[in-house]
């Protein structure tokens, strides 16, 4: 049997509540965007990237490299795992701080 909803692997809640309604905003009454003028992006787990996702896609990347080297660590000899981890500590050295949507969902929306 197919879940024919919409956003059918979400969990129900107040974030797909607010999803769900802000779509029907903007795709239906008088204030509704052109269907052209729509954009929207999704990774590979349905969740949405940012508008241009090659650096959150890249860091996303890189995070998987330094943490295979961490759990082996034979890997971080050599590349790309060895660049991976030396990427991160340049990050933090610097004081970039690696945001994680999914665990940080109440700062990035407060009412969610």
């Amino acid at each position: 049997m197919t879940d024919t909803r919409p956003l059918p692997s979400w969990s129900d809640g107040p974030a797909r509540d607010a999803i769900l309604a802000f779509v029907e905003s903007v795709s239906s009454g008088p204030d509704a965007v052109p269907e052209a003028a729509r954009i929207a992006v999704f990774d590979n787990d349905g969740t949405l990237w940012t508008e241009k996702p090659m650096p959150t896609q890249l860091h996303f990347v890189v995070q998987q490299w330094a943490a295979a080297a961490a759990a082996d660590p034979s890997l971080a000899e050599h590349q790309p795992y060895k660049a991976a981890e030396q990427a991160l500590a340049a990050a933090s050295a610097h004081g970039f701080t690696v945001v994680s949507v999914k665990r940080d969902l109440s700062t990035v929306f407060p009412a969610a």
